[in-house]
């Protein structure tokens, strides 16, 4: 089960709903509902619910732990931090970091981004160095303005993890800043490509809305001095053979995933070079995603 990223300038963590041991809290009824209606998104509700079940049972960390989740995610983040700080008295096993990590999220979006990296890092230092650990760890740097100590976690939890999509949306928002000395446009192309292509649809829409109009940016602000390199290997290209000329232009579409012509350029040497209309229309399909309205990439093939 997976819940919408967070979102604080422009930075996100990601977390699990842990449901452990709820089912044989009493009352049922509370926790039963609670539980459903987290699940369903319907955090207020599960707020309601939890907040019952945690009067009744006060020593059960994992009630606490699931109010902070629907209190987080319904945007109460002084209740949240309340929950999870709860949650982490309560808690019996030292390896079991959620509530640390929940407790991170919530003073983070509250602001409080000294108090959130201290909870993330007592998550990291009692558990493995995990990419999302780390990835959140780095939103709460970037909060802080904390720049390069940001960049090394990204780093980090992108060699642990190549596809973690908190790590690649972070790393991508970080260097897509143009007045930042850590702009790469390459980089960020890249990361949001792999970010809106690591989550689905009904997941996480602010973050995948954010990146697609990222991509969009980033391809209208695109320096001379790339579009020259990007310019320069696709007429190279035209010296090729139709399959070779589309290695090529894979080659420079690396350069720059935002440039949704040179995109339209490679589709059309796919087709040249006979590839099968499954794998045409798989890296249409990939593009129609990543630049909607685009009627070059609505075709389907035949």
């Amino acid at each position: 089960m997976s819940f919408p990223l967070s979102n604080l300038t422009g930075a996100i963590a990601l977390f699990a709903v842990l449901f452990a041991g709820c089912s044989k809290i009493s009352p049922e009824e509370a926790v039963s509902k609670g539980q459903q209606a987290l699940a369903n998104g319907r955090y207020e509700e599960a707020a309601t619910y939890l907040k019952t079940a945690s009067k009744a049972y006060p020593e059960n960390a994992a009630v606490f732990y699931n109010l902070g989740m629907a209190n987080l995610l319904a945007n109460h983040n002084r209740a949240a931090e309340s929950a999870f700080q709860r949650a982490i008295e309560l808690e019996k096993d030292p390896e079991n970091t959620a509530a640390y990590q929940g407790l991170g999220e919530a003073r983070r979006k509250r602001g409080n981004f000294e108090g959130a990296s201290a909870a993330y890092r007592v998550a990291i230092q009692r558990s493995f160095r995990k990419p999302d650990l780390l990835a959140g760890l780095a939103a709460c740097e970037m909060g802080a303005g904390i720049i390069g100590s940001a960049c090394n976690y990204l780093n980090e939890a992108l060699e642990l993890d190549p596809n973690n999509p908190v790590a690649l949306y972070n790393d991508a928002i970080l260097h897509s800043r143009p007045a930042s000395e850590y702009f790469d446009q390459t980089r960020a192309a890249k990361h949001f490509w792999e970010f809106l292509g690591s989550t689905v649809a009904n997941e996480n829409p602010e973050q995948r809305e954010i990146a697609i109009r990222k991509l969009a940016e980033l391809n209208q602000n695109r320096s001379p001095e790339l579009q020259d390199q990007i310019d320069n290997f696709v007429m190279i290209s035209y010296d090729n053979p139709p399959r070779i000329r589309a290695q090529r232009l894979a080659e420079a579409i690396k350069m720059d995933y935002s440039n949704y012509e040179l995109w339209e350029i490679f589709i059309s040497a796919l087709e040249a070079a006979k590839l099968t209309p499954e794998a045409i229309e798989s890296v249409r399909r990939k593009c129609a995603i990543r630049f909607p309205g685009n009627p070059a990439f609505q075709k389907t093939v035949p």
